[in-house]
C-alpha cells in the first residue's frame, strides 16, 4: 500500500482529533482504498472484455485431479489460487481460516480512516464506512471442516466491535445507522505460498507446470498486483521451460529468503 506524507502526530495532536489518552501516538498518511465487492467485478469484467473464457465452478479434491483435468483440456499452464481449498487440493495444512466479522455503517461526514490497537479500524468505503474488526484463527479444515453456522453474524462480536470503535474515537460513529453485517473466512498462511511447480505424478509423459498463488489472508487486495506480476513472472518461465519438461519448483523473487520451513 503506497501511502503519501507520513506525519507523526503527538499526544496533544490526537486528543485534540477525538482519541482517548490512552492512545500516545499516531501516524498521519494518505492513500487509497479499494474494495473488494467493486473491485472483483471490474476486473473479471477485464478479462471477460478481453475474450478471455471464464468457465464455471468444478470441484477437485486433490492436484491427480486438477492434472487429469489440465490433460483432458489442453491446458499449458494453471494457476492455483484457490485460497481455503488449497487446504485440500494441495493437503496444505499451513493454511487455516481465520474468521473475520465486521459492521457497516451510513456516515456520509467521515473523512477519514483509523486504524487502531486491538484489530479495531475505520475505514471511509465508497457506499458506507466499515468499522472493525476480528481475527479468530480456527483449525485446518482438514482437521475441521467449515460449517455455514460458523459464518452467521454474532450480534454480540457486532456490539462489540461498535464498543470498541466508540472507545477509540469520540465521534458519533457507533451510532450511526447500521446497513450491512458481514462475517467470513480469510485464507490465512504464514507466509503466502507463491512458487512454480509441476503437475505430473512419476512417470507421466507429459508434465504441466502449476504456479501457486495463494495464502493471502487479509491482505488479499493490498498484495494482489504484486503476486500477480509475480505469478506472471513464474507462468513466463513454466511455458518457456516447456510442457513436459522435468523441472525443480522455482520460487517467485525474494522468497528464498524466506525460512525454508514455512514457505
Amino acid at each position: 500500500m503506497t501511502k503519501y506524507c507520513l506525519l507523526h502526530i503527538h499526544i496533544r495532536q490526537l486528543e485534540s482529533l477525538g482519541f482517548p489518552s490512552t492512545i500516545r501516538t499516531g501516524y498521519s498518511y494518505i492513500t487509497c482504498m479499494i474494495e473488494g465487492r467493486y473491485h472483483i467485478p471490474y476486473l473479471l469484467k477485464k478479462l471477460q472484455d478481453g475474450c478471455a473464457s471464464v468457465t464455471g465452478e468444478r470441484r477437485m479434491q486433490s492436484l491427480n485431479d486438477v492434472y487429469e483435468w489440465a490433460l483432458g483440456n489442453n491446458i499449458d499452464v494453471v494457476i492455483n489460487s484457490t485460497g481455503l481449498g488449497s487446504s485440500i487440493i494441495c493437503e496444505d495444512r499451513e493454511v487455516i481460516p481465520v474468521r473475520g466479522q465486521l459492521v457497516r455503517v451510513t456516515a456520509p461526514w467521515m473523512k477519514f480512516g483509523i486504524y487502531g490497537p486491538n484489530s479495531t479500524y475505520v475505514f471511509v468505503g465508497r457506499d458506507s464506512v466499515i468499522l472493525g474488526g476480528t481475527r479468530d484463527p480456527l483449525p485446518c479444515i482438514l482437521d475441521r471442516p467449515l460449517h455455514p453456522k460458523m459464518s452467521e453474524i454474532s450480534p454480540d462480536v457486532s456490539k462489540n466491535i461498535l464498543k470498541r470503535v466508540k472507545e477509540l474515537w469520540r465521534g458519533p460513529l457507533s451510532t450511526a445507522p447500521v446497513v450491512e453485517q458481514w462475517a467470513g473466512f480469510r485464507p490465512h498462511r504464514n507466509i503466502v505460498r507463491l512458487e512454480l511447480n509441476w503437475l505430473g505424478y512419476n512417470g507421466a509423459f507429459r508434465k504441466i507446470p502449476i504456479i501457486h498463488n495463494y495464502g493471502h489472508g487479509s491482505m488479499g487486495i493490498t498484495l494482489s498486483r504484486g503476486t500477480a506480476l509475480d505469478a506472471v513472472y513464474l507462468v513466463e518461465h513454466g511455458l518457456k521451460a516447456g510442457v513436459g519438461a522435468e523441472t525443480q519448483k522455482l520460487l517467485a523473487p525474494g522468497m528464498d529468503k524466506l525460512p525454508s520451513g514455512q514457505i
